[in-house]
């Protein structure tokens, strides 16, 4: 993982993130997971953190989470979304530090051994947040970053959650740089609707982006480890929904931005680090993909030879507006979020809810807020975590990875 620096929206690729809880925290810490393994956590911590309070919530079932079978300052919650295709998808840290100051950290891994070895994966780190200064302070950020912490904490409803979000509220974000994206499930509508999923972003995007020379020339890029059932057609939701908010600006008209997707082929996982087991953290299935053939035109192959990764298979997921000849962004958004209607919304026919099922978060960064600059200028104030240009599936074993492969590999 590189550095975090304030005036970049770099934060990257690989393992990393150890040093900000080891050595310094000596108050509770949080920990938002899909996935938990205990014996991964108890690996990874040193010896003085282990000590520390520490709130689990998670998602995936795991009886090792049980009450009996952790440390005495260990409490794990699990989350069931209320819809049937919902999870608790979410991957955040929040440390708070000797002085009560905190570090809020977001990231694409789950806490267990294989997402952090020989997968590609990112994590946005926070500066570190003071305690208030001022009592006529509310500390907020630019981005609002605060009050949307806090609202997606309290959505939770969780009573040991509050502690949490009083720490929060008597910190000062104001360095912080980012648009905060959650995704909470729910059938959201109004006003709400703007407050989550492809509406939020949308809703920063039709504020904020004002480039001046942007326009239906320059796709969106969307990189994911797994797709959903998208539609009898491009229309129904790539292009109808996710195209539309994702090509949103201040002056947008309707038009939706050419759409390109990445995501493995088949030959991209058979030639990783880990061979056919590279496959385990990307579960689009065959039985999906052949209700949307249509979707197979939209796919290009992972290749990341510009930093080191194009055998690291990607469980990070990115969302970014590129110029015509990939050398500007427009935004960048980090994100938990998979291209899926459960992950990102669905409106309804009447268009006055949006349904969505699972809970998401991520970072939206927008140039004005990060380098005062319209746009980001890629591989320097911006590294994506893949090459450009993209290299489009051309057949063969360029076609989409199915989880069914490495199923079938260990049937035999």
């Amino acid at each position: 993982m590189s550095n975090f620096d304030q005036n970049t929206a770099s934060t990257f690729w690989g393992g990393g993130g150890k040093k900000y809880a080891q050595g310094y925290t000596t108050h509770p810490v949080v920990y938002l997971r899909y996935i938990v393994y205990n014996y991964f956590y108890l690996t990874y911590c040193n010896e003085s953190f282990q000590t520390l309070p520490l709130l689990l919530i998670y998602g995936e079932e795991n009886p090792d989470l049980a009450p009996g079978c952790l440390p005495s300052h260990v409490r794990a919650i699990r989350v069931r979304p209320r819809f049937p295709f919902g999870t608790h998808h979410t991957k955040m840290m929040m440390f708070q530090y000797e002085d009560d100051s905190v570090r809020v950290i977001v990231s694409t891994a789950n806490l267990v051994g294989s997402d952090w070895q020989n997968r590609t994966q990112a994590l946005w780190v926070s500066p570190r947040c003071p305690v208030l200064s001022s009592p006529g302070s509310d500390g907020e950020s630019p981005t609002g970053f605060k009050s949307s912490l806090i609202s997606y904490l309290s959505f939770y409803e969780l009573t040991p959650m509050k502690s949490y979000i009083d720490v929060v509220r008597k910190c000062d974000f104001s360095q912080v740089n980012v648009f905060l994206v959650g995704s909470v499930p729910n059938a959201h509508r109004g006003q709400d609707m703007a407050k989550w999923g492809l509406r939020r972003v949308a809703a920063i995007l039709r504020k904020h982006l004002t480039l001046s020379s942007l326009n239906n020339s320059w796709p969106v890029v969307a990189q994911c480890s797994s797709i959903g059932s998208l539609g009898p057609n491009e229309s129904s939701w790539l292009k109808g929904e996710l195209g539309k908010c994702l090509s949103t600006t201040h002056s947008s008209s309707g038009y939706v931005a050419p759409i390109k997707v990445i995501y493995p082929s088949k030959g991209d996982v058979l030639q990783s680090h880990d061979g056919i087991l590279g496959g385990g953290c990307l579960p689009y299935s065959r039985k999906t993909h052949e209700k949307q053939p249509w979707f197979q035109d939209f796919l290009h192959r992972w290749v990341a030879e510009g930093s080191g990764r194009t055998k690291a298979m990607p469980h990070v997921k990115t969302y970014t507006r590129l110029s015509p000849d990939f050398s500007r962004a427009a935004y960048f958004l980090l994100t938990s979020a998979n291209m899926s209607k459960a992950a990102w919304g669905n409106v309804n026919k009447a268009g006055d809810s949006q349904q969505i099922q699972s809970y998401e978060l991520g970072v939206l960064f927008l140039p004005e807020f990060v380098n005062k600059k319209e746009f980001f200028d890629v591989g320097i104030d911006l590294k994506l975590p893949f090459d450009v240009p993209l290299i489009k599936y051309k057949g063969g074993d360029d076609s989409p990875w199915f989880m069914d492969y490495l199923k079938e590999a260990l049937s035999h």
